[in-house]
């Protein structure tokens, strides 16, 4: 599968060190859900800054962790997601409000 950045809710399987959304765009972030995980599969989101605004890791196989941080980023990385799937509920311009 691939990532799907279309939508208000995009899904990430395949983590990059590029930009989903580029340094320069704020978006709102309004809910996280990882599905899937093995045990002690890692996760974590950036801002374009390199910051870390949501990480996490599996406890057990087929984990499942959801929140909804709802906080305005500049930029949007997933530079790890050793496994399971990401879910990004998104809120702005970049992805047609």
């Amino acid at each position: 599968m691939a990532n799907v950045l279309t939508g208000p809710v995009w899904t990430v399987d395949t983590p990059s060190g590029t930009a989903l959304i580029p340094k320069g765009t704020p978006v709102h972030l309004k809910g996280v859900r990882w599905v899937g995980a093995a045990a002690a599969a890692t996760v974590r989101i950036e801002n374009a800054s390199g910051d870390v605004i949501w990480a996490s890791k599996a406890s057990v196989a087929d984990y499942v962790e959801a929140d909804a941080p709802r906080m305005q980023i500049d930029g949007l990385i997933v530079p790890t997601l050793t496994s399971g799937t990401l879910y990004l509920e998104l809120f702005g311009a970049m992805i047609g409000s």
